[in-house]
């Protein structure tokens, strides 16, 4: 696909401080269990998507953009300062983009997906242990 046909992602943070588009081609999507990213988004595995487009564009809000760089490690966490989101960043390792999932406004177009880590996930996020518990279109009645 020539970049003059490629297809547009847009995404934002939770508060819209933060919008950004860029190429809707990315090679990996990764669910990582490893400790690190359980620590880095404060749930069972992160889910982000890699992308060798070099397409990102910052709509509005890049000055809201804060970063945090491990010390001695490749773990990055990039957000909005104003609502804690995660947000894309470029890899200081690779130089590829890494976007959050969550913080796409649609579907991502994706060469491989897989999980990562997974011997680190903790045993309440399995598959098999989250398929039996019920589920609610918005919060249950007993909340």
């Amino acid at each position: 696909m020539s970049d003059e046909h490629a297809q547009i992602i847009t995404g934002s943070c939770l508060c819209g401080a933060v919008e950004f588009e860029l190429t809707n081609a990315f090679r990996f999507f990764f669910f990582c269990y490893c400790e690190q990213c359980r620590r880095l988004s404060g749930t069972a595995h992160i889910a982000n998507l890699s992308s060798e487009t070099n397409s990102l564009l910052w709509k509005k809000g890049q000055e809201q953009i804060a970063r945090f760089d491990m010390p001695g490690r490749n773990f990055t966490k990039a957000f909005c300062k104003t609502c804690a989101s995660p947000v894309p960043y470029v890899s200081n390792e690779t130089g590829r983009t890494i976007v959050p999932a969550g913080c796409l406004h649609g579907a991502p177009i994706v060469e491989s997906a897989t999980r990562i880590f997974v011997h680190e996930a903790p045993p309440w996020s399995q598959p098999e242990a989250l398929s039996r518990l019920p589920g609610h279109k918005g919060y249950p009645p007993e909340f």
